[in-house]
């Protein structure tokens, strides 16, 4: 009597699933584990791990260069520099910025935020006083 198999509706779908179920010498039913389900914890547990490890990576900066974000941290060096066209295109490739815009004071500006544009902020005579991503 041992190894009798008996169709079980378990699954929603309407297809079959066959349980195992065996007999002892007596003759009474003996209930058998799934063997596929004792790694279902280990594998969980697996996943949850994978999740936090990629989670808590950290971009790199030529990750943020190769996407257009801005970083403006990287180019605060540049706070008391003369703006020029070659300190404008190095603040562009330090920070990572797709865009750069010069503000200067009174200039009207747009208040999107473009995580991609670089703002470069200089006083009346061209020093820059403060730079920032928007």
């Amino acid at each position: 009597m041992q190894g009798v198999k008996k169709p079980v509706t378990s699954d929603r779908s309407g297809f079959f699933c066959f349980q195992s179920i065996n007999y002892n010498e007596s003759g009474k039913h003996v209930p058998r584990l799934n063997p596929a389900a004792l790694h279902l914890p280990a594998l969980l547990g697996a996943a949850v791990i994978l999740a936090a490890c990629s989670a808590s990576r950290e971009p790199q900066a030529t990750e943020t260069a190769a996407s257009g974000r801005c970083d403006a941290a990287r180019v605060e060096h540049l706070i008391g520099e003369d703006l020029s066209g070659y300190v404008e295109r190095q603040a562009q490739a330090e920070s990572g910025a797709a865009d750069i815009r010069v503000l200067k004071p009174g200039d009207a500006a747009t208040m999107d935020f473009n995580l991609r544009r670089l703002n470069i902020h200089v006083d009346p005579s061209g020093v820059i006083i403060k730079v920032a991503c928007g």
